[in-house]
């Protein structure tokens, strides 16, 4: 095995497929690995490895070989004590390769192209552009043969980025090697391989594909390149239609997103945000009617992102200047142009799409908090307050089929989603209590309306609104005599509402119950309808399991809540309220099937009967009901 013949030796090429086959002989197997590492640590080895890959047929064969040679180069004690007669003479032979990739019959298999572009950017790491300088302009010039070397410019290009560019530990990112090849790229081919990415997209006709994995690529780059190489009207022209391909318009929306994200000081963004004209490119692809996706989003929320980040670096740029006082209004017109078509993303049925945008609208919502000292200020965003008030009221509407018993991973995720809407929803409503107190107003007393009709979904939600909207405001408001929570709570327990035959709603109209207590206490006369829903048909006497134990768990709440001098009217059903929760604490609770209706059965409901053990129960109810002043 170690002499070197015009191919692989057959027993080289069956010790390499033995040690692949996971169900060969194990003595084989150890014997095959045995051989194969003796040649993998001998000096000679990497140049028979490079011979027997120019020659093999079998994809392992040129894999384990490739993969040899590799593990040479990274070894920097190996690969720096070869003669630069030797180094060269592996730089030449895998350009020569290279040379010999052009139509479709020279194509290799993927796992060997991406094992190549490994080597060539291993041993670019190590010489360029000191002991190889024309690297890439040999790169370049294999560019003519046809579209497989095309693809195998891309690989390499995107491994350049995994093994120097990106700065992760488990690629042995070293700064000073990352420093030499880009400075290296910048000073010798970076304009020509913009170039050559510019011809490779001119393609997108006749190799879709292949014009998709360009942008890709590009994406990759333009974080460190001169951003006026991609950046510039030839560029866009080429751009701005591929968003309105369904196969381009991902890529597309990549490379723009990283041209969005250029580093660079607030003043100079906001004059490269203006000059690329991007609002208006990205308004047009929007209603050319190619589906919104996850890439989109995330261009659109960039672009959002970096003029709120523009205007508040600039609104607060010490000291003033002129410069930043005049580019601050054009950073707030922009954004304001920008946030319909961000709405329109998060309204967007793709949770995934939607979820992009979340992001910007906390940074925005936090943004807006430092404008509430100024009145004036705030309102110039209403519009957007309230239209996105009414985004998140559609998108945390349950689906129809949603299943409460057993969530799958992509319910699960939904309710993920909608708790990340509800810290957002509080968040507008801290900023403009107003603009959300109308909201859920709007929202509750349209369902209400329409209660025999409406669908669960709906209810559930205008329920759930005027339920989180008491954690977004303060107690004060909460208590408000006459206020906002006192007039819709009114409405809400002279409803039927909880009588609706579906759990959620059931389980939300305990605990707005139990959340606006208070009111109950302000207003007593509410109370009995209030208890009435955990004592019949609605609540301890459902037929649903989980609806009982709520009713139960809510009811103890609200007693224990309770515990101030009540007038006699309420005394008895609040002592009805606590026996159910004294029973629920000692395991006693009804189990009998009752329907879900609130209309007690004939003759009303009987109180379970107490066992003895129970009688300081009835002791402790038989006070409440007598002494005004006893608490429970």
């Amino acid at each position: 095995m170690a002499g070197i013949g015009a191919g692989p030796p057959p027993e080289f090429v069956q010790a390499i497929l033995v040690s692949f086959d996971p169900q060969s002989n194990p003595t084989l197997r150890g014997q095959a690995s045995s051989s194969l590492e003796a040649l993998r640590q001998s000096d000679d080895g990497w140049a028979f490895c490079m011979q027997a890959f120019g020659s093999a047929v079998e994809e392992q064969v040129k894999f384990w070989c490739l993969q040899t040679v590799i593990h040479m180069v990274t070894k920097k004690s190996r690969y720096a004590q070869l003669p630069a007669e030797q180094r060269c003479s592996l730089q030449r032979a895998l350009v020569a390769w290279l040379q010999a990739r052009g139509g479709a019959e020279t194509d290799e298999p993927a796992s060997v192209k991406n094992k190549f572009a490994q080597l060539f950017v291993a041993v670019l790491k190590a010489d360029f552009p000191l002991a190889w300088p024309d690297a890439f302009s040999q790169l370049l010039c294999t560019l003519g043969n046809g579209l497989v070397a095309i693809d195998m410019f891309l690989r390499v290009l995107n491994e350049l980025h995994e093994q120097v560019v990106v700065h992760e530990e488990s690629n042995g990112y070293d700064s000073e090697t990352a420093t030499r090849v880009k400075d290296g790229m910048r000073d010798r081919c970076l304009a020509q391989v913009a170039d050559a990415w510019y011809s490779i997209l001119q393609l997108h006709s006749t190799a879709p594909a292949l014009c998709a994995a360009c942008l890709h690529t590009v994406h990759l780059h333009v974080a460190w390149i001169p951003i006026e190489l991609v950046a510039n009207p030839r560029w866009f022209g080429t751009l701005r239609p591929f968003l309105h391909h369904g196969a381009l318009h991902d890529g597309a929306s990549l490379v723009l997103k990283e041209i969005v994200e250029k580093r660079m000081d607030a003043a100079n963004k906001m004059e490269h945000l203006t000059e690329l004209r991007i609002v208006p490119m990205l308004t047009e692809a929007a209603g050319s009617g190619v589906q919104t996706s996850p890439r989109f989003g995330a261009l659109v929320a960039a672009l959002c992102l970096e003029l709120l980040d523009c205007w508040d670096r600039l609104a607060g740029a010490a000291p003033p200047s002129a410069r930043a006082a005049m580019l601050v209004p054009r950073a707030v017109e922009m954004l304001q142009q920008t946030l319909p078509l961000l709405l329109q993303t998060l309204a967007c049925d793709d949770m995934e799409t939607s979820h992009t945008t979340l992001a910007f609208l906390h940074s925005y919502v936090g943004r807006l908090r430092k404008l509430l000292p100024s009145q004036r200020d705030l309102a110039a965003h209403e519009g957007q307050l309230q239209a996105l008030l009414l985004v998140l009221g559609q998108r945390c509407v349950y689906p129809d089929d949603f299943d409460f018993e057993s969530p799958d991973e992509a319910e699960e995720a939904f309710l993920a989603y909608r708790r990340e809407l509800s810290t957002l929803f509080k968040g507008v409503a801290r900023v403009h209590a107003t603009l959300a107190q109308e909201m859920c107003r709007s929202t509750l007393l349209r369902t209400l309306e329409r209660l025999g009709e409406v669908p669960w979904t709906h209810l559930e939600v205008a329920l759930w609104l005027l339920y989180t909207l008491g954690e977004g405001l303060p107690e004060s408001m909460l208590r408000q005599k006459g206020g906002f929570f006192e007039q819709l709570m009114a409405t809400l327990t002279a409803s039927s509402a909880s009588a609706y035959p579906h759990r959620a709603v059931q389980l939300m109209s305990f605990e707005l119950n139990v959340r606006y207590y208070r009111f109950f206490l302000a207003n007593p006369e509410h109370l009995p309808a209030a208890l009435a829903t955990f004592l019949d048909g609605r609540g301890i006497y459902n037929g649903d399991r989980e609806v009982r134990a709520r009713a139960t768990c809510s009811c103890a709440s609200s007693s224990r809540r309770s515990r101030t001098p009540r007038p006699p009217p309420i005394r008895r059903s609040h002592a009805r309220c606590m026996l159910c929760s004294l029973i629920s604490e000692q395991s006693t609770l009804p189990t009998r099937s009752c329907s879900s209706s609130s209309t007690p059965p004939k003759g009303g409901f009987r109180r379970p009967r107490p066992r003895r053990p129970f009688s300081a129960t009835r002791t402790r109810v038989r006070a409440a009901c007598s002494c005004p002043s006893r608490r429970s």
